[in-house]
């Protein structure tokens, strides 16, 4: 059996808290539960002292303790979970919720601003304390070495994502003034030069490598690089090709 959250299991008195982020500021929403209009506030993005004094002046507003137990919540994005370890070190009951566990209207259109998200998460928040565990779904919070792995891979992902995407530009603009790069930037640094067209277009055209070698003539590849043994392993030297126009 799941454990219920300590607001939920005690007759102590508690507050409820759902943050909403924003560029450069965050939304706060307080209650103390079920038909109590929430407290709302905005705070600096980031902003930890401020984020501790509204919290202390909504247990002043509700008339509770400073001691009274808190819970909050807010949605996994790119704020990460630097925010949940720093909460839960204050003493904070935090949740981070997966966004797409929420359910939203699929008639119609749905007002959405920074304010009333942070309304329908903190109505969701108090539906899950009362144990309606179905409202939402919880994310796993991985220890920081784990995160610090998953963050590598994804930048490693993103950075072949976006070499792709620059080859193909560089291709695209070649290719619209006659010159084809059939292989740029792969393992084996290597890179081969066509240049397409006729003689009326390209006169007296030539392909040099980094080498020295030489192939006259317009429409054909460049010679392969030369394959070295090294160490029992077979690499590719990198060729760099480049066309040399004359106004014969």
């Amino acid at each position: 059996m799941e454990q219920l959250s300590r607001a939920a299991v005690t007759s102590e008195p508690a507050i409820y808290l759902a943050l909403e982020f924003g560029d450069g500021r965050w939304k706060l929403a307080f209650t103390t539960g079920m038909g109590r209009a929430p407290r709302e506030r905005t705070i600096k993005a980031g902003d930890l002292t401020r984020l501790q004094s509204k919290i202390g002046h909504a247990k002043e507003r509700f008339g509770l303790p400073a001691l009274a137990a808190l819970t909050s919540c807010y949605e996994a994005g790119r704020n990460g979970f630097w925010l949940h370890r720093y909460l839960c070190q204050q003493g904070i009951d935090n949740h981070v919720v997966d966004s797409s566990s929420i359910q939203v209207q699929r008639h119609g259109r749905q007002a959405k601003t920074d304010r009333l998200d942070a309304h329908r998460l903190l109505q969701l928040l108090l539906r899950f304390a009362a144990g309606e565990r179905e409202v939402w779904s919880i994310v796993h919070i991985p220890d920081r070495g784990a995160e610090d792995l998953r963050q590598f891979h994804r930048e490693l992902v993103t950075l072949k994502r976006d070499r792709t995407r620059v080859t193909n530009r560089i291709k695209g603009l070649l290719a619209s003034q006659g010159v084809e790069l059939d292989v740029i930037g792969t393992s084996k640094h290597a890179l081969r030069v066509c240049v397409c067209g006729t003689d009326d277009h390209f006169p007296h055209a030539s392909l040099v490598g980094c080498g020295g070698r030489r192939k006259s003539g317009t429409g054909s590849h460049a010679r392969s690089p030369k394959t070295k043994r090294n160490n029992g392993r077979n690499f590719r030297t990198r060729t760099t090709c480049r066309s040399r126009w004359s106004d014969g």
